[in-house]
């Protein structure tokens, strides 16, 4: 199952390096959206597409889609696979872009075999589902799905740049792109690194995906009083900063307690000085979990810890949610269909990672399927996919692709 020798592999591997030396940047892995760089891999990735028999075009938001067989046939189910292929800055090679060169490798299988499915294939490549630029992460899957607004495209980047303006600097329509939701497939499926360690740790090459964590992002905020370092007691000081310090500790426990991961990933404090006790303070929390009832529960936790720390501190408190998003859960029929194809020892799990599956589960039943990645590095130069579990992975896209049945009739 795990051969390294797979030709399917190592040209998909070569196809790895091709696009990762495609950069926004000279010295690093930098693909921005709707940039030169997404401009060039994307003209790569559609003459791969071409190569493998399939039509292939560019929709208004900048999304690659594929077809197999070229010539579509009337009332045949459609199954789209697919990812991204835009990266962080300063990036691996592996993140989206395994999953859109290991459809379209599976496709390049069916048609040099000639082999003819029940089905319509769809290969997508989707366009910022990182969110680097706007903060509007997975906008090519919205705009896919019907879910991109005005809001979206109103959305800033560096220089004062919306989404809106960057579409028609490179000859898109933003009124188009509201207007862009395809037709719904019958399932859609993304094959992704795991981003984490527990393949790894497991030994296990592949994992099937259960559902993808809901996620919650907070801006907070406490105000006390700034004053001299040296001349306000311990006892009266309204410190910030250090109810801020206790805010952080009580997030972690509180996680730990409620069965959630929850992380505070910038914390600012003003005036900054080191002889003045700070008057405000700034946190950001991500917390994320698969289970709903257990997000909410665990939301609620945290604003009553929160309050209660800025009580007995004398601070002002302020939460602003930044935004929200609730758990997907994959279709249980495609996650049987994939662990099949894996086979027996499929580890079951959950992605803590956000994808464009989300987006597509507003259309259509979703599935997923995890590729371990070394020592569960992501969105760094040091991510890394073993070649034997690449081709462990085309086999079981294979497997499953040819298996599939149709989950609409």
């Amino acid at each position: 199952m795990r051969d390294a020798g797979d030709p399917a592999a190592s040209r998909l591997l070569m196809r790895i390096e091709a696009l990762a030396r495609i950069s926004d940047e000279s010295d690093c892995l930098t693909r921005l959206p709707l940039g030169e760089g997404q401009r060039q891999a994307g003209e790569m990735i559609a003459g791969w597409m071409r190569d493998a028999g399939m039509d292939c075009h560019r929709d208004a938001t900048g999304n690659l889609i594929g077809q197999y067989p070229a010539t579509p046939h009337d009332n045949r189910p459609v199954l789209a696979l697919g990812s991204h292929f835009d990266t962080v800055r300063n990036a691996g090679r592996f993140d989206g872009t395994l999953g859109v060169l290991a459809a379209i490798e599976t496709v390049q299988a069916l048609h040099d075999d000639g082999i003819a499915l029940d089905v319509t294939l769809q290969v997508l490549a989707f366009e910022d589902e990182e969110g680097v630029c706007f903060g509007t992460s997975r906008l090519g899957s919205h705009a896919y799905s019907g879910m991109l607004t005005e809001a979206d495209l109103a959305a800033e980047g560096a220089g004062g740049l919306t989404v809106a303006d960057r579409l028609r600097a490179v000859d898109l329509s933003p009124e188009a792109a509201l207007q862009a939701r395809a037709t719904p497939p019958d399932a859609y499926v993304e094959l992704h690194i795991e981003q984490g360690p527990v393949l790894e740790a497991m030994g296990a090459p592949l994992g099937v995906v259960s559902s993808i964590v809901g996620q919650t992002r907070l801006s907070v905020t406490l105000l006390g009083a700034a004053g001299h370092a040296g001349t306000v007691p311990m006892r009266m000081r309204r410190d910030a900063l250090a109810g801020a310090a206790e805010c952080v500790l009580a997030i972690e426990a509180l996680a730990k307690e409620q069965g959630v991961v929850a992380t505070v990933g910038q914390l600012d404090c003003r005036p900054g000085a080191i002889n003045v006790i700070p008057g405000e303070a700034a946190f950001t929390v991500d917390m994320r979990s698969g289970d709903p009832a257990r997000q909410a529960a665990a939301r609620t936790a945290l604003d009553r810890a929160l309050e209660e720390i800025a009580g007995r501190r004398g601070l002002t408190l302020t939460v602003e949610q930044l935004s929200h998003v609730a758990p997907t859960t994959c279709d249980p029929t495609l996650l049987a269909q994939l662990a099949a194809a894996v086979g027996a020892e499929a580890p079951i799990m959950e992605s803590g990672a956000g994808h464009d599956a989300i987006a597509m589960s507003r259309i259509a039943p979703v599935g997923m399927l995890f590729v371990a990645c070394r020592g569960g590095i992501s969105h760094d130069p040091a991510e890394h996919v073993e070649p034997a579990d690449v081709s462990a992975a085309l086999q079981a896209l294979r497997r499953f692709v040819t298996a599939y049945s149709p989950l609409r009739t």
